[in-house]
C-alpha cells in the first residue's frame, strides 16, 4: 500500500514539474539530473566530445544521425503536446465567452447578436 503512495506522489510530482517548466523543460531538467547526478566524470567528457562537439567519430554519421533524430522526436512530441494544450485553452476560451454573453444577455434583458 505504501509503495502505491510513492508512485502516485511521484506522478503527482512529475505532472506539476511539467505543468510549471512545460515539456521541453521538463525534458531538459531530467537529462540534465541523470547527466549531472548518474554520469561519471569521464562519461561526461565521452558523451559531450561524441555527441555535442563531434570529435573522435571519424567519418561516421552515426552520431550526427543519432543527434538529429533526437531533436526530431523531441519537436514532434513538443508539437503534439502544445497543439493538446492549445486545444483545451481555445474551448475554455469559447466556454468563457459564451457564459459572458449569457450572462450580458440575463442583465441587458434582450438577445445578443452574435458572429456565430
Amino acid at each position: 500500500m505504501a509503495e502505491k503512495e510513492t508512485v502516485e506522489k511521484w506522478i503527482d510530482f512529475f505532472t506539476i514539474l511539467i505543468k510549471k517548466v512545460g515539456f521541453s523543460g521538463f525534458i531538459v531538467i531530467t537529462f540534465l539530473g541523470i547527466f549531472l547526478f548518474i554520469f561519471s566524470n569521464k562519461q561526461q567528457e565521452r558523451f559531450i566530445d561524441t555527441y555535442i562537439l563531434f570529435r573522435n567519430t571519424g567519418n561516421n554519421p552515426l552520431y550526427c544521425s543519432l543527434f538529429i533524430l533526437f531533436l526530431i522526436v523531441i519537436i514532434v512530441i513538443l508539437a503534439v503536446f502544445y497543439n493538446k494544450d492549445m486545444k483545451l485553452k481555445k474551448e475554455e476560451n469559447n466556454r468563457i465567452g459564451k457564459e459572458k454573453s449569457e450572462l450580458m444577455e440575463i442583465c441587458l434583458k434582450q438577445k445578443l447578436s452574435t458572429s456565430d
